[in-house]
């Protein structure tokens, strides 16, 4: 606790917004102390949503980034869109919802381990699932930022991708 509040956050900011000059293992170490601090919810809502870690971290679910950077930037995701209604939104209000969609659209050619590509789908789809049961005050609303993001395409290859997963366990 002690870290955020001592300019710990705003270090990890500078930090993940110049990830051309870090190593991927330098990126996924930070993502990795984001989601041990992430860990405690009061923390999660309070010190990390708040700090402007939210948009410097999102972006990393994408294709662009190795599987186990997108797996943490994923857990991060999944954490703001299961943990509070404000936390959720603050993901909205950061974008989210698209990186979402990309996230769970490009799951399916990720190469790597296919372990970690159905933890992926895994995560996004409780997401966004968490994503719709909590709209229910503004399901209209939430519903077309989904839309409008080409979720509903990813979200089938996403349950597809599961369902592979179990017919071969």
């Amino acid at each position: 606790l002690r870290f955020l509040w001592e300019n710990g956050a705003l270090a990890l900011i500078e930090l993940l917004h110049g990830q051309r000059r870090l190593s991927p293992l330098g990126i996924h170490s930070a993502l990795r102390v984001v989601n041990s601090l992430a860990l405690d919810r009061d923390l999660l809502e309070e010190a990390l949503a708040e700090t402007g870690l939210v948009p410097c971290i999102v972006p990393f679910v994408g294709a662009s980034w190795i599987t186990s950077i997108r797996l943490e930037a994923m857990r991060f995701v999944h954490a703001l869109c299961t943990h509070s209604g404000k936390t959720r939104h603050i993901f909205f209000t950061c974008l989210g919802v698209p990186h979402l969609a990309h996230a769970l659209e490009d799951v399916q050619h990720i190469r790597a381990d296919t372990l970690e590509r159905r933890a992926i789908a895994r995560l996004a789809v409780d997401a966004i699932w968490t994503l719709i049961n909590s709209g229910t005050g503004n399901l209209p609303g939430v519903s077309r930022l989904l839309v409008d993001a080409g979720l509903v395409p990813s979200l089938l290859r996403g349950l597809h991708l599961l369902e592979e997963g179990k017919d071969s366990s």
